[in-house]
């Protein structure tokens, strides 16, 4: 089965990420360039993030970019 791209599903695990780190959501948009607003839509799954801010965020949480895509079409991060 192939997996499936659901942005909510990377939005919950960006909120997953950043908690762990205990990360506020204004300083990581800071970090990104980006404003918190836009930082809430990725998290929220209402915005589709752009690869870019997506490597950005990656990289200031720690995280391979692969351990956002949702495997098997299945949800980690509910």
């Amino acid at each position: 089965m192939k997996a499936i791209l659901a942005w909510h599903e990377i939005g919950a695990r960006l909120v997953f990420e950043r908690k762990m780190l205990g990360i506020d959501q204004v300083d990581l948009a800071k970090a990104v360039d980006i404003s918190p607003s836009l930082l809430s839509k990725y998290e929220k799954g209402t915005q589709v993030i752009s690869f870019e801010n997506l490597v950005k965020i990656c990289l200031l949480l720690y995280v391979d970019i692969t351990e956002f895509i949702p495997k098997e079409g299945k949800s980690r991060f509910k």
